[in-house]
């Protein structure tokens, strides 16, 4: 940055605050906080095991008891996995409309031969009648008379098992949608079951196995019921809640009930053998205190020498570069508050002179601007630690009404970022926030490539089976925030990120919330007009189910190049989102699929409890109608400017543009 820059001196701070003396504020330096996080990570935990160990001085088979508690609930979890697995896979097929509609035709015998190809462990599978007569069945080349005799019977919800010279077979049933009487078979190998692994720190004679309420061995050692003694078998095969026993036998055992099969996980080991890993863990707990120590103090001289000191360095030049002097250096705080005090002027001296140089956040070296707005300003940048690109997104609470309003905005959006850390491949990261009076900075992840509003406008519309793996990854993201009780408020093109690399994420989860929750009570509606549920705009509150709208007119967009509700101002958008059904997509677009166009529709309906209820669902669905995966360098991409010609659209379209259209107001928000 040139000297031009340089703030006057005598100058109050740029958030209007006067300076402090340094007595004001205690002074706990970055170096401090570090040893102080690093003990607090390192050694707190290992003091609590330590301390356990005490407790194993007295009763020593209780550390290890949990131990074989803690590997009996993962073989009840690892089993329950693998069964929602295979139970996902045929609750999809089962909700399938040709399997629904009609469960004897080609189509649904494909879906079936479909399904055995997709997924190995899949013996045979059938479609039974309301009397449980085979409908429809598919059956592997190998398949053996125990495979067939499996698929006899009538339908169930209970897991049905069958073993012979070494074979383990599962009979799984799902009942078709919307009937009462008609099911789904699938009979699955039951080798997956067989790969729950011997835990190593157990030692070599602890077993582990599967039971039935009746003590018989569905996977593990057959004679593992006749070896435990009667009181802990009987107690395990309640599957009334998961435990632990055998203090005062010659055994120790620990089960956990499985939620998805009517099966407990059982984990047994010898006393005597269980003393001596007791005696191992004390050991190896002894030794993790000792090398934790040793590691803190190397940690922390590195960190002295690699970190801190330069990064002091770097705050006395940055403070000089943006004119802060020594009153100010005073009253710095930590070079935590050194860098934001740091940031904020150097904010302050790009937004008033529209330059950025080579500016420097910390360790973040911001390269330019992507984006500024009312709210903040979105800079790229680049971390040289790490090695990785960043974006960092501000937000001005100070530009909200009235003193008690920023108050409350800087409460929500601390609260909205904290609740956006979704750890999800289709959901961009946030790394870090930083927050100080009226600015607040977010470190997120940056994607190397577009948003998908540059890429309509640039392809106008997009391949059917691309646009179903795009949205099957919209509906992850916004399916992994769903589950955390999250909303996004403002989904649209430019809110999905689309990597070079075939990512899909969605940005702007805790942004979206925060703006909408701080124009409660304004009379404002927040989002995007053409995108806003109809609901929304009739002042109900914004639920999952309007992020799902969001999602189908995003998708209705990248069919046919252009909204479903769409006019010449905010007032047609509004009236044609609450009133006007959507033109059919095969009118415009007959190569596109009718389970595709269904999909579409049903998102856009104007009933929320008509839309799909499950975001994740509707990414597997959508998963199984895309013909591969997502590419932004895929060469089925369309010539650009290929649009739907506007012609069509006259032809089959009520969405013309309206002439009562003067007078209309611009949205807020």
């Amino acid at each position: 940055m040139s000297s031009e820059m340089d703030a006057p001196a005598g100058t109050t701070d740029v958030l209007g605050a006067s300076p402090r003396t340094s007595k004001s504020k205690p002074r706990f330096g970055l170096m401090g906080r570090l040893v102080l996080a690093l003990l607090l990570v390192g050694l707190v935990p290992l003091v609590l095991i330590g301390a356990g160990h005490g407790v194993v001085d007295r009763s020593m088979t209780e550390q290890v008891l949990r131990s074989h508690s803690l590997s009996a609930r993962s073989s009840a979890h690892q089993a329950e996995s693998w069964l929602r697995g295979q139970r996902s896979a045929a609750a999809a097929l089962a909700r399938h409309p040709e399997v629904v509609e009609s469960p004897t035709s080609a189509q649904s015998a494909d879906l079936l031969s479909g399904l055995l190809q997709s997924r190995p462990e899949i013996l045979a599978a059938a479609l039974l009648g309301d009397e449980g007569e085979e409908l429809l069945a598919a059956r592997r080349r190998d398949s053996t008379p125990a495979v067939d005799q499996l698929l006899i019977g009538p339908g169930g919800e209970s897991v049905e098992w069958s073993s012979a010279d070494g074979e383990l077979w599962l009979r799984l049933d799902e009942r078709i949608l919307g009937s009462d009487a008609r099911w789904l078979r699938l009979i699955v190998s039951g080798e997956g079951l067989r790969q729950l692994s011997q835990p190593v720190e157990l030692g070599s004679t602890a077993e582990l196995g599967l039971l039935t309420p009746a003590g018989e061995v569905v996977v593990g050692p057959e004679d593992l019921p006749q070896r435990l003694p009667d009181r802990l078998l009987e107690a395990a095969l309640s599957r009334r809640i998961a435990g632990a026993g055998g203090g005062d036998e010659e055994m120790l055992a620990a089960w956990a009930p499985l939620a998805t099969a009517p099966w407990v996980a059982l984990s047994v080991q010898p006393r005597s053998e269980a003393e001596a890993v007791a005696r191992q863990l004390r050991q190896r707990t002894g030794w993790a205190l000792g090398g934790a120590v040793g590691l803190i103090l190397l940690i922390s001289s590195g960190a002295w020498a690699s970190v801190v000191q330069p990064l002091r360095q770097l705050i006395s030049e940055q403070r000089e570069l943006a004119g802060i002097g020594e009153a100010d250096t005073e009253t710095a705080g930590s070079e935590i508050d050194a860098l934001r005090n740091s940031f904020r002027r150097l904010a302050a001296q790009v937004e008033n002179q529209g330059e950025l140089n080579s500016l420097t956040l910390g360790r973040y070296r911001i390269e330019k601007v992507l984006g500024q707005g009312g709210m903040g300003t979105v800079f790229a940048a680049f971390d040289p630690r790490l090695e990785r690109p960043l974006a960092i997104k501000t937000v001005r609470v100070d530009r909200l009404d009235g003193e008690e309003g920023a108050e409350r905005a800087k409460s929500l959006l601390h609260e909205a970022i904290a609740t956006a850390r979704i750890q999800h491949p289709n959901v961009v990261a946030v790394y870090d926030l930083e927050e100080h009076e009226d600015l607040a900075f977010l470190v997120m992840e940056r994607v190397d490539g577009t948003n998908l509003q540059d890429l309509l406008d640039r392809y106008q519309v997009l391949p059917p089976g691309q646009v179903a793996a795009l949205g099957a990854g919209i509906a992850a993201g916004l399916g992994a925030a769903h589950e955390r009780d999250l909303v996004h408020h403002d989904v649209k093109p430019g809110n999905v990120l689309l990597g070079y690399n075939g990512e899909i994420k969605v940005v702007d989860f805790g942004i979206a919330q925060f703006l909408s929750a701080v124009q409660e009570g304004s009379g404002k509606v927040f989002g995007t007009p053409g995108y806003l549920a109809p609901e929304v705009l009739q002042g109900e509150p914004y639920t999952e189910s309007a992020d799902l709208f969001a999602l189908g007119v995003i998708l209705y967009q990248c069919l046919v190049g252009r909204r479903p509700f769409s006019g010449p101002s905010l007032r047609s958008v509004v009236l044609g989102t609450i009133r006007d059904q959507p033109t059919p997509l095969r009118t415009l677009r007959p190569e596109i699929s009718e389970e595709l166009e269904d999909v579409v529709l049903n998102l856009l309906d104007k009933t929320p409890a008509q839309r799909p209820s499950s975001a994740t669902r509707l990414s597997q669905y959508l998963t199984a109608l895309s013909d591969s995966p997502w590419s932004l360098l895929s060469d089925d991409l369309p010539t650009p400017q290929e649009a739907i010609p506007e012609e069509a659209w006259r032809r089959h379209s009520r969405l013309l543009p309206s002439a009562s259209s003067s007078g209309d107001t611009t949205p807020e928000g």
